[in-house]
């Protein structure tokens, strides 16, 4: 005797992942238990179609456990956190949606205060990156994150922001914090190399991650990877404006 699990969600007929699924399926069902498949084939369909939209801005399996392996490697960087109450800054990019903003927010707090229990006893610094010369800096409860009061105060503003100011900022005021996760906007960028690459070091580079719009998977880029990203991206743009 089996027992079936039948869980209601809304599917889009259009989604690829419903399509492959359905069709490997019905398929398995032809030559097995029919009643066995029902629940696995709903779930799937639920984890694979539900929540990939940009707009709903949630976090998949494959993002949380991306987050939970960026952040524990960049806990485990010798000399860093070595245990009791943690201090994290949390970095918001005000070029950002503030639904994207709010939605990440809830979804890495959730995410890492479910991972471990480290992450329940947080000295949370929350900055928003409003511009070069603009960082603006309060200590909020890190279960704050998750609650919609937390971004009520929250402005969008469009401006120009480079990595020079913000690991230049990061570097003066917040050497303290142990791991340092920034939503960054698709427009920053970097002015000196140079610069940037001395900020980096000896350990922000180490203990910063980033995530960009449109990352793949939602994956973090450590600091100095981020860096060098950047700096190739405006060379690329420097080679292509000449060409032209």
């Amino acid at each position: 005797m089996y027992m079936v699990t039948i869980i209601p969600v809304t599917i889009d007929p259009g989604c690829s992942a419903f399509r492959s699924i359905a069709t490997r399926t019905l398929l398995f069902c032809s030559f097995s238990f029919f009643p066995c498949i029902i629940s696995l084939f709903y779930n799937t369909i639920a984890m694979e179609c539900i929540g990939k939209r940009e707009e709903d801005f949630m976090m998949d399996l494959i993002m949380k456990k991306n987050l939970n392996n960026a952040v524990e490697r960049v806990l485990h960087v010798k000399g860093n956190y070595s245990g009791g109450i943690l201090e994290m800054t949390f970095v918001i990019d005000c070029g950002l949606p503030k639904a994207y903003v709010a939605g990440w927010a809830a979804d890495i707090a959730a995410t890492l205060r479910a991972h471990s229990e480290v992450f329940r006893n947080v000295r949370l610094n929350l900055l928003y990156f409003k511009s070069d010369t603009n960082l603006q800096n309060k200590v909020v409860p890190f279960s704050f994150l998750q609650m919609s009061s937390c971004f009520a105060d929250y402005q969008r503003l469009q401006a120009e922001k480079t990595l020079d100011a913000l690991s230049g900022g990061l570097k003066l005021f917040h050497a303290r914090s142990k791991l340092i996760l920034v939503l960054a906007g698709e427009d920053l960028r970097v002015e000196d190399p140079q610069k940037v690459h001395e900020n980096m070091l000896p350990f922000l580079g180490k203990k910063s991650l980033f995530l960009f719009p449109g990352s793949a998977n939602g994956t973090w880029i450590r600091g100095d990877g981020a860096e060098r990203m950047l700096a190739e991206q405006q060379m690329e743009q420097i080679s292509d404006d000449g060409e032209s």
